[in-house]
């Protein structure tokens, strides 16, 4: 009885292990597949990062542009709205009459040339007391120079 429960158990033993055996070469075969899948999709995503880094420096070169387009159209409105009014706006010239405030200038528009000391100076024009005492305001649009 005893040569027959070895028996049986020793086979039992090596269906038991050749079970166990099939399992592990199944279960290997299915690791290749999952390794097969991981690369794909670490490939797929791979080539999304890429594609999103290429997006991203495309809507940066857009934001760009925009800011761009952005200060142009506030150029041209401010640009038709000196168009509009007959205001020019003159940054170099109100620079150069507020240093000049209490100095006598000289100042040449296309009609005639004024001197006086410098009063006041406006966003788009220059107030002169003439040495008579007359008050003249000067737009800077129809300044052609300045001593």
């Amino acid at each position: 009885m005893r040569a027959m429960t070895f028996f049986w158990n020793h086979r039992h033993w090596k269906i038991r292990i050749r079970q166990l055996h099939d399992q592990i070469l199944h279960l290997s075969h299915e690791l290749h597949h999952v390794k097969d899948d991981v690369r794909q999709i670490e490939a797929k995503l791979n080539e999304h990062l890429w594609e999103w880094k290429e997006l991203k420096e495309e809507i940066r070169r857009l934001a760009r542009r925009i800011e761009e387009l952005e200060s142009l159209a506030d150029r041209v409105a401010r640009l038709e709205e000196e168009v509009m009014t007959g205001i020019t706006d003159n940054p170099e010239l109100h620079a150069y009459f507020a240093g000049k405030i209490g100095s006598e200038v000289r100042v040449d528009t296309a009609s005639a040339t004024l001197q006086g000391v410098v009063l006041t100076v406006a966003e788009d024009a220059v107030e002169l007391r003439e040495s008579g005492g007359d008050l003249l305001i000067i737009p800077f649009s129809r300044i052609t120079s300045v001593q």
